[in-house]
């Protein structure tokens, strides 16, 4: 701890720096015309004159419009939004508050609800400057889809379609959801930004805050496809803000393709997506392709037996025969029919016999026709000479099996503005039997004039060929696949600080099992021979029909992180996750068929990223539905006094507070998440006092707080200064050349860049005067102060040291909420400021200053001396070696009136009336030497204050 005396020390240097702020303080306040007309302004009024608290206008933009130099303008708590009134156009982001010449703006009244609405206390009447646009507002949990909602957040949509169909109705170009799920496909509009993030109380924070996460889980479109966000014809752009898209899990098909699922799909749209988790959903299993058909329970026909051989007595008879058996069917695959068998004789002239003209010669069989297919099979069987049988009929060819189909490659194609994977290819089909030949017929047998003759009988008919199976297995269909992004034609889409977690895409469908060939028919049975005469012959079998392949089977769906057919998806520090690929499936097989006829298996699925990737060190994205700039001051000498200036936030270069030209004072002012892509949130021009301010949560990609632009003046006292953050600047402050810094009674903590620069960084040509500030706690990639050689640096705590009269000590700052910052018990910060310096009699958060021996350190004040509450101690003992006597009362008299210091104030209240004057040595002294009242306890032994006066220890050494 830094002892007390170190208040005291000066230096004949540090005396004339101590008089140059004071005349700075003096000389460089600001100019205030005096005032001539108030108006007021109320936000739970409709006023049209706004020139009395009943009559109050109910935004600011009036007030401004119609204010002039010396004017001041009274705004009661509530929330005021720059696109608000004065004619201005709702959702326009480049509205602002610009504030004229000579006028001052009061917040923290109490307003005409109040019993004294003239009644002021920015603490309690919190008055916003809100850079919130208007826009739609949707909330899952409260929201209802009527005519008239959203529009504002006691009337939400509850839908985000609903909202975007508002959003076109009023012309609003902003859409906000609360926190919820939300499950539908949602069909964006052109020119709107789609902001999430709001808890249920439509507080922002980013969507990994818990409360603050937008849940989007679509379903099937218009089209039967499984989609969560489908863009189409964007021309100017839409942008999605620090929301979840999860693609739908699909199941199904469309004709006949799976589904993929997509969590976004756009065409010819430009299209941003900003902070967004995108989680894929999974693709559908393929299709398994339809079975080859089978024919084997079904033969082909049989060929039909020939006739039969008689023996009888006859003197002549040339026409009897056995008759052929028919072929089993016809045409390409028929068989032939059997050859009839031979007669008894030759020929008979008449019915008389008649030697001269009867032949009596018996004649031979037929031979059986041949049956068709190939050549050399199902030829007819041989007819049989005289008394002879004839020859069976050779079987029909086999019909030949069809190749089994191609399993499918990876990958796919667009099938109009949708994915389809590859397919396995469907399998050949087979050939036809031969028919079979028909059998031979036996020949006739003559025994002489007056013996028993026979005729011949008929060849058997060959059967017919079986018909090949006449449908081939069918391939299978690709499994769906999966896009976190899913692009087609003329688009522009881009992905900035986003994540993509690729899905599971579908298995690949099964091929289709081959088709069996109809099994060929049995040939006929040569008809039976007589006496003499033997059998005919047989008919030939019919040859199987050929069967059909088997499908191929499909490929296994791929998973994109991205995909487009030709537009390149840039993707700013942007990472990609996980993703499984479908598996390929099998090909159709039929074990018991030919092997030809298996199809083959799918190729299985790809996992990809398909975006192009670009690292940045870009601030984290900040919500989008702001303004892009919140305050304006123009010409000189205003005030800007009770109010939070908040949420103006913008990717391009402008700034979200500009003050301009000289002599502005702001005071008690909340400057809360501004952010820009520009130098700086806070930019100065001209002489500016930042008095009792706090400057937290803003960033840029120079100067995360305030740019000091050529000859500026500045004087900060008593600020709040964290949580900011540059890339390759100062975090806080920097100053160009010829301009002057006065920080006086500071904090600055927790305050960062990423790549570059320091904390506070002036030209070489500028000049500072810091004293009494905290500089601790932040982090900066290069020194944290860089500094003119004038810079002049008084009783500041610096972290890594500085020359002079300065500490690199830890501050020990506790508290938070509305009271952060604070020095804890034992702080080194605790009445070490040079009270010469401060200007003001309250501290940042407007408690009194000089509480106990004198100021503290930093933006806050401790409210008590110490730990009084928990430290005990002996009342009289200022010296704090546990006895009194009269070195005590020396030691109290030289704190009272020559400077010195005590640890522990509370022993020197010795007449414990909570306060140090003359009176308690006075009280000592009696007691000591002409027999006074005994002090207060404690006092007879070690203790604490039993009044718990706020005069406490900060050390005290004389108890064990």
């Amino acid at each position: 701890m830094i002892h007390p005396a170190a208040r005291v020390r000066s230096t004949v240097f540090a005396g004339s720096v101590i008089l140059f702020v004071i005349l700075s303080l003096v000389l460089f306040t600001g100019k205030v015309q005096a005032q001539s007309q108030t108006w007021y302004v109320d936000a739970s009024n409709s006023g049209v004159s706004g020139t009395s608290w009943s009559d109050a206008f109910s935004n600011l933009q009036e007030a401004l419009l119609v204010a002039l130099p010396g004017d001041e303008i009274r705004v009661a708590g509530g929330s005021y939004r720059p696109d608000s009134g004065a004619g201005l156009i709702p959702g326009d982001p480049s509205t602002r508050f610009v504030l004229p010449s000579g006028i001052s703006m009061l917040g923290g009244f109490a307003g005409s609800l109040a019993t004294d609405p003239d009644l002021r206390s920015p603490e309690v009447y919190r008055t916003v400057l809100d850079g919130r646009l208007q826009g739609i507002h949707v909330s899952a949990a409260e929201g209802l889809d009527s005519p008239f909602c959203g529009l504002n957040e006691d009337l939400p949509c509850a839908t985000l379609q609903k909202g975007i169909d508002r959003a076109l109705e009023t012309g609003l170009r902003i859409v906000r959801i609360q926190a919820g799920i939300y499950t539908e496909t949602v069909t964006l509009a052109d020119d709107l930004i789609i902001q999430g993030g709001y808890d249920l109380q439509w507080n922002w924070a980013s969507p990994e805050t818990p409360g603050h996460e937008v849940v989007l889980i679509g379903g099937i479109n218009g089209d039967g496809q499984a989609v969560t966000v489908e863009a189409r014809n964007l021309v100017i752009g839409t942008t999605l803000a620090h929301l979840k898209i999860e693609g739908p899990q699909a199941s199904g098909s469309v004709a006949g393709v799976a589904r993929s699922s997509y969590a976004v799909h756009a065409v010819d749209s430009n299209l941003q997506l900003v902070a967004v988790v995108i989680e894929a959903g999974s693709g559908a299993n393929g299709l398994a392709g339809e079975s080859g058909t089978s024919l084997g329970g079904n033969p082909a026909a049989d060929g039909q037996a020939g006739g039969n051989a008689d023996s009888y007595f006859s003197f002549c008879d040339a026409t009897a025969f056995g008759a052929g058996g028919l072929a089993g069917g016809g045409g390409p695959t028929g068989g032939g029919n059997g050859g009839g068998g031979g007669t008894m004789d030759s020929n008979c002239c008449g019915t008389i016999p008649n030697p001269f003209c009867d032949s009596y010669d018996a004649t031979g069989g037929s031979a059986g026709a041949d049956g068709a297919g190939l050549p050399g099979w199902g030829q007819g069987g041989g007819g049989g000479s005289t008394c002879n049988g004839g020859g069976d009929g050779a079987p029909g060819s086999q019909g030949s099996s069809g190749q089994g189909g191609t399993g499918a490659s990876a990958g796919g194609g667009l099938s109009g503005i949708y994915w389809a994977g590859n397919s396995g290819s469907s399998g050949l089909l087979g050939t036809a039997g031969g028919g079979g030949g028909g059998g031979g017929g036996s020949g006739g047998c003559d025994n002489g004039t007056f013996g028993t003759d026979s005729y011949g009988a008929g060849g058997g008919g060959g059967a017919s060929g079986g018909i090949p199976s006449p449908q081939s297995g069918a391939g299978g269909s690709a499994g769906g696949s999966t896009f976190g992004i899913f692009v087609v034609g003329t688009s522009n889409v881009d992905l900035i600080q986003s994540t993509i977690v690729r899905g599971d895409a579908g298995a690949g469908g099964i091929g289709g099992t081959p088709g069996e060939g109809q099994p060929g028919g049995i040939g006929g049975a040569g008809g039976n021979g007589a006496a003499g005469t033997p059998n005919a012959g047989r008919g030939g079998d019919g040859g199987d029909g050929g069967a059909s392949g088997g499908g191929g089977g499909g490929s296994g769906g791929d998973s994109h992180a991205a995909w487009s057919d030709g537009a390149t998806i840039f993707a700013y520090d942007t990472s990609v996750l996980g993703g499984l690929a479908g598996p390929g499936a099998a090909g159709g097989v039929n074990p018991a068929l030919d092997a030809v006829t298996q199809g083959s298996a799918g190729t299985g699925g790809q996992v990809i990223d398909g975006l192009t990737h670009v690292t940045t060190t870009d601030l984290p994205a900040s919500p989008l539905d702001r303004s892009r700039q919140i305050l304006e001051l123009t010409g000189e000498n205003s005030v800007v006094d009770g109010f939070v200036i908040q949420g103006s936030s913008n990717q391009s270069n402008e700034i979200p507070v500009v003050i301009g030209s000289s002599g502005h004072v702001l005071s008690r002012c909340h400057f809360l998440n501004l952010s820009s892509g520009a130098l700086t949130t806070i930019q100065v021009n001209g002489f500016t006092i930042f008095e009792n301010c706090r400057i937290e949560n803003c960033q840029s990609a120079i100067t995360g707080a305030v740019e000091l632009l050529p000859s500026t003046v500045c004087r900060m006292e008593n600020c709040i200064i964290s949580n900011n953050r540059s890339i390759q600047g100062a975090a806080v402050l920097e100053g160009a050349e010829d301009s002057v810094l006065l920080m006086i009674n500071n904090t600055l903590t927790e305050n960062e860049n990423s790549v570059s620069g320091g904390l506070i960084m002036l030209d070489s040509t500028a000049q500072a005067v810091l004293q009494n500030n905290v500089l601790f706690g932040n982090s900066t990639v290069d020194a944290g102060l860089q500094l003119p050689a004038t810079a002049v640096l008084i009783r500041n705590i610096v972290e890594g040291g500085w020359p002079g009269d300065n500490f690199d000590v830890d501050p020990e700052l506790t508290g938070t909420g509305e009271f952060p910052f604070t020095p804890g018990p034992g702080s080194p910060c605790i009445d070490q400021a040079l009270s010469v310096a401060s200007s003001t009699t309250e501290d940042c958060l407007g408690q009194p200053r000089s509480v106990c021996q004198g100021v503290d350190i930093g933006a806050v004040e401790r409210q008590t001396c110490g730990d009084g509450d928990s430290l005990d101690f002996i009342r009289g003992d200022c010296d704090g070696n546990g006895s009194i006597d009269l070195a005590d009362a020396v030691a109290l008299l030289d704190y009272l009136f020559t400077g010195g210091s005590l640890t522990c104030l509370a022993t020197a209240d010795v007449n414990d009336d909570s306060d140090l004057n003359l009176a308690d040595p006075g009280t000592l002294l009696a007691y000591l030497y002409i027999g006074g009242s005994a002090p207060p306890e404690p006092f007879t032994s070690c203790g604490q204050d039993p009044d718990g006066s706020l005069i406490a220890c900060e050390v005290y050494g004389g108890c064990p």
